[in-house]
């Protein structure tokens, strides 16, 4: 999906902190500046149907595009919309959902390298603290 048309211009148009304040608050807060009105998101829709019928239909199944329908009274307009605000929810669940996977490998590997070993020079004790090996055996004499 993240190489799909509608994918990258989605990204390319919203930021990390755009996406989260549009999986905190919905499209329907005005989070998402570029596609609130109709014009906006029409456009979106006819440009890239069939990447978000596909993207959705696998996702949220047939089922869900009939409601949004239902729930559009039959306005194809107001259909339209819902479905590009759906979509644009999904797309930043998913950028989301990488972004906050990312970040937690990096944290891992940083940890990695910030975490105290044992050497040869020196060893945790059974309190818990660094002990020096050499010191150790000086003492112990």
């Amino acid at each position: 999906m993240n190489n799909q048309p509608a994918f990258k211009e989605l990204t390319n148009t919203y930021d990390i902190e755009d996406m989260q304040e549009i999986v905190n608050h919905g499209c329907a807060s005005g989070v998402c500046s570029q596609h609130i009105y109709y014009a906006d998101t029409i456009s979106f829709f006819d440009k890239y149907e069939d990447e978000i019928y596909s993207e959705l239909e696998e996702c949220y199944g047939v089922d869900t595009l009939v409601e949004l329908f239902k729930e559009a009274d039959a306005s194809l307009r107001h259909y339209k919309n819902a479905v590009v605000w759906l979509y644009i929810e999904h797309v930043s669940s998913i950028v989301l959902i990488t972004y906050e996977e990312e970040q937690a490998a990096q944290d891992e590997l940083i940890g990695s390298y910030i975490e105290p070993k044992d050497s040869h020079l020196f060893f945790t004790s059974k309190d818990g603290e660094l002990m020096d090996r050499v010191m150790d055996k000086v003492l112990a004499n």
